[in-house]
């Protein structure tokens, strides 16, 4: 008998603590997010969002327009491949950095300029982005300045005021 209720008191003991472990974990998780790859391709010219690769211009950010053929580039001097997270914000607020394939940020300054630079503080927001959805894509807004990233058939990636337009918009 002795044994059958021991039996019976771990057995209970269990359960309570397996119906509490996921409300603790629940509870206590944050606000991280893995970084996903993903390319941005602009709504009107259809030029995926790159920077260089080439000796000089590593920092350059512009628009391959016409546009590389699913957003790649076999010789691998334009880099397609742009990496969104959160996991380095303080205080994201749906902030999110856009990291380009060398670990460096789009940054956006008040002049319009844009182009990537080694990734600084988490509360750097000319680093941020807020991705807001249009119906068929992202304005993507730089959260210092509130500007969006905009582009033009010349392939030049700049930001602007928000406009409605579909230079503005990415996929």
């Amino acid at each position: 008998m002795l044994k059958t209720s021991i039996s019976k008191k771990r057995i209970t003991t269990f359960l309570a603590a397996a119906s509490v472990a996921p409300v603790l974990i629940l509870s206590t998780s944050g606000n991280a997010f893995a970084e996903s790859q993903v390319h941005w391709r602009n709504a009107k010219t259809g030029g995926c969002l790159i920077t260089e690769a080439t000796v000089g211009a590593e920092h350059r950010v512009s628009t391959d327009a016409p546009g590389l053929v699913h957003c790649f580039d076999p010789i691998g001097h334009l880099k397609s491949d742009w990496y969104d997270g959160q996991d380095n914000l303080v205080n994201s607020d749906g902030a999110w950095t856009e990291k380009a394939s060398n670990g460096e940020c789009l940054t956006a300054y008040w002049q319009g300029q844009v182009y990537t630079e080694p990734c600084s503080s988490p509360a750097n927001y000319y680093e941020q982005w807020y991705e807001k959805w249009t119906g068929n894509g992202f304005n993507l807004v730089n959260r210092e300045t509130g500007q969006c990233l905009d582009s033009n058939s010349s392939g030049d990636v700049y930001t602007m005021a928000c406009n409605g337009g579909q230079y503005q918009v990415w996929k």
